[in-house]
C-alpha cells in the first residue's frame, strides 16, 4: 500500500488516502462523493536514501508555466471575458482549445478544478499562474465585476516586473564576469608576472639594489595574496546577499531571514534598491485590490503582507493601525520611507479609484529609481574592478620602474 495526497474541492481541500495506485485512490474518494483534482504519491522512492537524488534527477518534472505562457494565458483570458464569456467558461475553453503539449499539461490542474465547480481564482491558484496577491486581486475582481480591468492591471504589472528582473539579471551577470576577470588577473599576476620579475633579479649587480628589489617582489606577492582573500570575501558576501534576497522575495517574513536584515542594510545601494522594489510591489498589490473593489483597510493589510523590506512593512502596518483608530488616510500616509512629495500625492486623493491611480504613478517612479540604482551598481563595479587591477599590478610595476635594468632585461629576453 502507498500513501497518496489527493487535492479535492471540498472540506479542507486535501485528503490522505492509502491505495495501491493513483487510480484506486481516485476511485476510493469518488465512491464517497468527493471530487478529486490531483493525486500526488507520498510514498518513499523504491531506491535507498543515498540514491534518492538520482531518482529526483531522472524523474519527470511537473510542467510549469514560463513567462511567455503566463502573459499569453492572461491576455487570452482577458479578451474572452471582455467579449462576455463567463470567467470559468473562458479559462476552460482556453485549456481545451490548447494543442496537446507542455502548456496543455501544465494547465491540466486548472481544468480539473473548473470541472469540479471551483471558481476562477481557485483554478488559477492550482497552476500557479499568479502569486497569492494576484489571486486575491482576481478574486476581488470576480466579486466586483471588474475582472477585465484587474487582469489588464496584472498583465501590465507582470510585464514591468519581468523587465526589471531582466535588468537585474544583466547587472548580476556583468558583476559576475568582472569577478571572474579579477580572479584570472590575480592568478596571472601571482603565478606569472611576479615570478618572472623575481627570476630576473640576478641581472642586478649591486647586492643592495638586488635585496631591495626582492623585498619589493615579496611585498607584491603579499599584496596579491591579500587581494585574493579580499576577493573571496567579496564573492562570499555577494552569494550570501543573493541568498537572502531570494528568500525575501519568496517568503517575505521567514523568521530565519528576518534576523539577517543587517546583510541587506550593510550596503546602502542594496538597501535602497530593496526598499524601492518593496514599495513598488506593495503599491502594485494595493492598487490592484482597490481597482478590483476591495475596501482600503483589507487592501492595505494585504499590501503589508507582501512587503520584503522592514521599513516598508512598518509603513503599511503603521498606516493600517492609524486607519483602524479612525485617523484619516490623509494623515495616516505621512510616514517614512515615503518622500514628502509621495506623501502629499497620496494624501490628496479621497476615493479608492483615485488612490489606486496615484499608487500606480508612484510605482512607475520607484521602478525608474530601481533601474537607476542597478545602473549605479554596474558603474561602481567597474570602478572597483579598475581599482583592484591597479592595486594588483602597481607594486611589481613600480619596482621595475625603479629598477629599469630589470625591465630592459625582460624586453631583451622577449
Amino acid at each position: 500500500m502507498r500513501r497518496f495526497l489527493c487535492m479535492t474541492g471540498v472540506g479542507s481541500g486535501s485528503e490522505l488516502v492509502m491505495a495501491h495506485d493513483p487510480a484506486e485512490a481516485r476511485r476510493l474518494l469518488s465512491g464517497r462523493g468527493i471530487p478529486v483534482l490531483s493525486v500526488r504519491d507520498l510514498s518513499p522512492a523504491p531506491w535507498s536514501a543515498p540514491w534518492r537524488w538520482v531518482g529526483a534527477l531522472i524523474s519527470r518534472p511537473r510542467p510549469s508555466l514560463s513567462r511567455r505562457d503566463r502573459m499569453s494565458v492572461l491576455r487570452s483570458l482577458r479578451l474572452r471575458v471582455e467579449n462576455g464569456i463567463a470567467p470559468q467558461r473562458a479559462l476552460l475553453d482556453l485549456v481545451e482549445q490548447e494543442r496537446p503539449g507542455r502548456l496543455k499539461e501544465a494547465l491540466g490542474p486548472a481544468r480539473n478544478a473548473l470541472l469540479a465547480g471551483l471558481p476562477l481564482h481557485e483554478s488559477v491558484r492550482r497552476i500557479r499562474l499568479l502569486d497569492e496577491n494576484g489571486v486575491k486581486a482576481l478574486q476581488a475582481g470576480e466579486e466586483s465585476g471588474r475582472l477585465p480591468d484587474v487582469i489588464g492591471r496584472l498583465i501590465a504589472d507582470l510585464d514591468v516586473d519581468y523587465a526589471l528582473w531582466a535588468v537585474l539579471a544583466g547587472t548580476i551577470l556583468f558583476i559576475g564576469f568582472e569577478l571572474i576577470f579579477a580572479f584570472g588577473m590575480n592568478i596571472f599576476v601571482g603565478e606569472f608576472i611576479i615570478p618572472t620579475f623575481t627570476g630576473l633579479a640576478a641581472e642586478i649587480e649591486d647586492p643592495a639594489r638586488r635585496a631591495d628589489f626582492l623585498f619589493m617582489m615579496d611585498m607584491a606577492r603579499l599584496a596579491n595574496h591579500s587581494l585574493m582573500v579580499l576577493l573571496v570575501i567579496t564573492v562570499s558576501y555577494l552569494m550570501l546577499l543573493g541568498s537572502v534576497l531570494r528568500d525575501m522575495a519568496r517568503k517575505p517574513w521567514l523568521q530565519r531571514r528576518r534576523n539577517l536584515d543587517w546583510i541587506v542594510s550593510s550596503t546602502p545601494l542594496v538597501r535602497r534598491y530593496v526598499e524601492c522594489r518593496s514599495l513598488d510591489s506593495t503599491f502594485q498589490v494595493c492598487a490592484r485590490l482597490l481597482l478590483a473593489g476591495m475596501p482600503p483597510v483589507p487592501a492595505i493589510r494585504h499590501a503589508g503582507g507582501a512587503a520584503t523590506s522592514t521599513e516598508v512593512r512598518r509603513f503599511w502596518d503603521g498606516m493600517l493601525a492609524d486607519l483602524l483608530k479612525g485617523i484619516p488616510l490623509q494623515l495616516a500616509v505621512r510616514r517614512t520611507p515615503l518622500s514628502g512629495a509621495e506623501q502629499s500625492a497620496l494624501a490628496g486623493h479621497g476615493s479608492a479609484l483615485s488612490l489606486a491611480s496615484c499608487m500606480e504613478l508612484l510605482c512607475r517612479d520607484r521602478q525608474r529609481e530601481a533601474r537607476a540604482l542597478l545602473k549605479q551598481a554596474g558603474l561602481w563595479s567597474m570602478y572597483l574592478l579598475a581599482a583592484y587591477l591597479l592595486a594588483s599590478a602597481s607594486i611589481p610595476l613600480a619596482a621595475n620602474m625603479i629598477h629599469s635594468d630589470v625591465l630592459q632585461s625582460l624586453f631583451r629576453s622577449l
